[in-house]
């Protein structure tokens, strides 16, 4: 996700705030921050939230949206859920220079948290592992079975200026990372998959710019 700083009660247009809270409260997907010359506090979500700061140094989120009246809408009802909402966010404290190198790959791992599951087989089963460590700027989207081979989608998870070291373009060896598989040939195609870009790609030099993503079509002997 890019990072959007958002300024209170500024706007790039002319306009007269009436609701001073509404137009300060913005959506947050994954991260929302605050920092200083001295710290960065970070707030890293389970899931998309309201936010608003509406005092330098604070930040609020809205857990529930419930109302008791029809907003006019379109509902025809008030919005007035009484389930209870149960979510978790992780508080970051970090010096600014080391924020985002902490808040990115916690952001990852709580958005892709491990899934259990088990079956019984007779047979031994093999699983597919990466054969060697990836770049710590780097996320492999999803790795899976199409017609025509295995289908790879790499990320780079920082944006441009975001980090002194892990902003920079990197380079991935993706012979090493589908290591030991027989590597026939490998193309790139469009981020959806359904056109190829590359016909031949070179699988040592993976080049992945800032919040850049790849998609590409390994062949295997």
């Amino acid at each position: 996700m890019e990072m959007i700083e958002r300024k209170r009660n500024v706007r790039s247009w002319p306009y007269n705030i009436s609701e001073p809270i509404a137009w300060n409260y913005v959506p947050v997907n994954e991260v929302a921050h605050i920092q200083d010359d001295n710290a960065a506090l970070a707030f890293v979500m389970d899931r998309s939230r309201g936010c608003s700061s509406l005092a330098s140094g604070q930040l609020e989120f809205m857990l529930q949206r419930r109302i008791l009246k029809d907003d006019r809408r379109g509902m025809g009802e008030a919005l007035n859920s009484k389930e209870r909402v149960r979510g978790s966010i992780w508080v970051l404290l970090d010096p600014p220079t080391k924020s985002a190198s902490n808040r990115r790959p916690t952001g990852l791992l709580i958005s892709n948290q491990p899934l259990p599951m088990f079956s019984y087989s007779k047979s031994n089963v093999k699983v597919w592992a990466p054969g060697t460590l990836l770049p710590h700027n780097v996320h492999v989207l999803n790795v899976r079975n199409v017609a025509g081979g295995i289908l790879v989608r790499l990320h780079h998870l920082f944006e441009k200026g975001e980090d002194a070291q892990l902003s920079a373009p990197v380079d991935v060896d993706l012979s090493k990372v589908l290591s030991p598989m027989n590597i026939l040939s490998v193309s790139e195609l469009s981020l959806s998959g359904n056109s190829v870009l590359n016909a031949t790609v070179n699988t040592n030099v993976i080049t992945l710019s800032p919040m850049e993503t790849r998609t590409f079509l390994v062949k295997r002997g």
